[in-house]
């Protein structure tokens, strides 16, 4: 399988932002 991600900059006061904005995560990408 071919894994394919981005390298993105995070202003270090919106870092927890990001994790809580991607936390909760649809179950059908968790199944993949």
């Amino acid at each position: 399988m071919r894994r394919i991600g981005s390298v993105i900059k995070i202003k270090p006061e919106k870092i927890e932002e990001y994790k809580r904005y991607h936390a909760s995560v649809w179950p059908e990408v968790l199944k993949k």
